[in-house]
């Protein structure tokens, strides 16, 4: 009986020394050695109001009040922020001495992306030390091997997730500034380990489209390097779908992306439409490699016709050059009518055309300098129905100033 009492009280006092930890150890004051460490890596000054060891819900850390300070140049305001970043560290492995990380958990992050008047964005010098903001836009960033996920799968995370995200994009470049907010982003990553082919839930709502999007799928497996073999997503953009597959190698990247049905109606801008219309059977195939971006294919079904195009596109330079090709094929010329125009004309028949633009930038100053291209239209057992040729005629003297009556 004595040594089942004192088994219960050492589990007690074990129980109570282990629950007292968090109170018992100040990692706070060791803000002076890791701070500055942090600072530095990122470029910009790190706010830091707690920081204290966990054991329940798990054992780990907790850090409350961290915000990341913007560019000097462009505020001092914080380019990011959130309530609370959590850590959780497996048991098992931390009683034989090895850290695991199990989960991280983001609250309530907020960020700010900021593009100024001269196009620079204020993420272009962070964790560049002593790299002056530039005055110009950068159209080559520079590459980076040691990206978020490599850091992530060098440590082995089973489970990341962000809960209550903000993610703001401001535009001061053009003529009158622009906003585009993320709100109440979700992110779940799982499986965040080398070797292995992480899972991924985003969901968020885009303003001010009032937008609803949401991407789940996997990719992988994780590299030392920035390759991914395979990727595997669906995207939902509002009631449109899309999946898509792809992979990257180094600088170069392959994308293929398609949707069975696209309703002008959920688009987020407004068409010049009558009525809605249906686009199918949409397909994209698109490479990078290097600075070049070559779209291979563009396929979609439209107004009963086929219409398909290719392009290429070469950065690294103020006006990129460009070259493209559309070819229209079968197009219905009454429906397309019937969802354009407010007439009661009646108009029947196909159309096809051919066309083939190239150029270089894509301003209007640009485009006016360099635009050139051919095209011819075609259009087959065409019919018009419902228009006096006579009063047309008639009319058209009439507004020229010239009377019939006599």
């Amino acid at each position: 009986m004595k040594i089942l009492i004192g088994l219960g009280v050492l589990v007690i006092v074990v129980a109570a020394a282990i629950f007292s930890l968090p109170f018992l150890v100040d990692l706070n004051k060791y803000q002076d050695q890791y701070k500055p460490l942090l600072e530095e890596a990122l470029n910009r000054k790190v706010q830091l109001q707690d920081i204290r060891l966990t054991i329940w819900p798990r054992i780990g850390a907790r850090v409350a009040g961290f915000a990341v300070l913007d560019d000097p140049a462009f505020g001092a305001t914080p380019f990011a922020s959130l309530t609370s970043l959590e850590i959780g560290v497996k048991l098992g492995p931390l009683l034989s001495g090895k850290v695991e990380v199990e989960e991280i958990t983001l609250r309530d992050p907020v960020i700010t992306v900021i593009k100024n008047k001269s196009g620079v964005l204020n993420v272009s010098t962070i964790g560049r030390t002593g790299v002056p903001t530039p005055e110009a836009p950068s159209r080559a960033p520079i590459p980076s091997t040691d990206g978020p996920l490599k850091i992530l799968a060098l440590l082995a995370v089973d489970r990341v997730s962000i809960a209550g995200g903000t993610l703001t994009y401001r535009d001061l470049s053009t003529a009158k500034p622009t906003e585009y907010v993320l709100q109440d982003l979700e992110l779940l990553l799982q499986s965040v380990r080398l070797g292995q082919t992480p899972s991924l839930h985003v969901a968020t709502l885009v303003q001010p489209f009032n937008m609803p999007v949401t991407v789940d799928g996997t990719f992988g497996p994780l590299k030392e390097t920035a390759d991914i073999d395979a990727i595997n997503l669906r995207l939902g953009l509002g009631k449109t779908e899309f999946t898509i597959t792809g992979k990257t190698a180094g600088q170069n990247a392959t994308v293929n992306m398609s949707s069975p049905l696209i309703n002008t109606a959920n688009l987020p801008m407004a068409l010049p439409l009558k009525k809605p219309v249906d686009i199918t059977d949409v397909k994209i195939a698109a490479e990078v490699k290097g600075q070049e971006a070559k779209l291979n294919n563009l396929s979609f079904q439209l107004f009963n016709g086929q219409v398909k195009g290719q392009g290429t596109v070469i950065a690294g330079s103020d006006a990129p050059p460009f070259k493209s090709t559309v070819t229209v094929q079968g197009l219905q010329l009454g429906p397309a009518l019937e969802a354009v125009a407010t007439t009661q004309v009646s108009i029947s028949g196909t159309a096809g055309a051919d066309l083939a633009l190239q150029g270089r930038g894509f301003s209007m100053p640009d485009l006016t300098k360099s635009l050139e291209g051919t095209s011819h239209v075609a259009i087959k057992d065409g019919k018009i129905e419902g228009v006096n040729l006579l009063q047309e005629a008639v009319s058209i003297l009439n507004v020229a100033g010239i009377s019939l009556d006599n």
